[in-house]
């Protein structure tokens, strides 16, 4: 009987290279399930990360439309159309204008002041058509951020007038209602927007009085920049617009 063990003498040469064949596909193996549990934690993390930001994003937008908006919009159509038919078709086209506003808008983080009127105006033509918007020609181009006077707006049940100007190193809208109450829930969740961006350099101020009549003051640091891109124009001007 052959001496296996000369057989394998005489073949040290293919059981060598067979060895190490043998030892390679076993590192091979081991290495790409390392790195395929490797990929699949970055994959896990990367897929975590999104989500987050996903629902930072959608918290920013929730701060930023707020159903107020929305709901006292769908509520002057429903009177509208009760009321005067010739005013509903008006009240319907504007709120348009105002959706698309708000859709094309609540994903910027800045816009130009004369852009940030369009949709307040279309806002105010539909839902307190007798409100006066002051903007004073020097704050026209300054820069705010996306969808903010508009959901401000809002929070006053009886708006009457808006007022726009610079003062000193702030650019000032003062809203003002006669009587009525205030969105305290909503003016917080501005507020904390407020807060965010600039910090104690920007405030927003409720100043209620005897009488009965609400101020609200929102003051922001004045930010100038190259000219932002603007939405398509709105099909009317504002009614009651100075």
């Amino acid at each position: 009987m052959p001496d296996e063990f000369a057989i394998e003498r005489r073949n040290v040469f293919a059981w060598t290279v067979w060895d190490i064949v043998a030892y390679a596909t076993i590192v091979a193996f081991g290495t790409v399930a390392t790195l395929a549990a490797r990929h699949r934690d970055s994959l896990i993390a990367m897929i975590g990360t999104h989500s987050r930001i996903a629902n930072a994003r959608l918290a920013s937008l929730r701060l930023r439309l707020q159903p107020a908006v929305l709901l006292r919009g769908l509520d002057a159509i429903g009177v509208a159309m009760a009321a005067d038919p010739e005013r509903a078709e008006h009240v319907i086209a504007r709120m348009g204008d105002l959706l698309r506003g708000l859709l094309t808008r609540v994903d910027r983080e800045s816009v130009s002041l004369d852009t940030e009127l369009s949709m307040l105006r279309a806002f105010v033509d539909v839902v307190v058509p007798d409100t006066t918007i002051v903007a004073a020609d020097d704050v026209r181009d300054l820069v705010v951020p996306a969808t903010l006077l508009t959901p401000l707006a809002a929070t006053l049940e009886k708006l009457a007038g808006i007022d726009l100007r610079a003062s000193g190193q702030t650019v000032e809208a003062r809203l003002h209602a006669p009587s009525g109450s205030v969105d305290d829930a909503q003016l917080a969740r501005i507020r904390e927007r407020v807060r965010r961006r600039y910090g104690d350099q920007g405030s927003l101020i409720v100043e209620r009085d005897a009488g009965g009549s609400v101020d609200v003051k929102l003051q922001l640091p004045i930010e100038r920049s190259e000219p932002l891109e603007d939405d398509e124009p709105f099909l009317e001007p504002a009614l009651g617009v100075a």
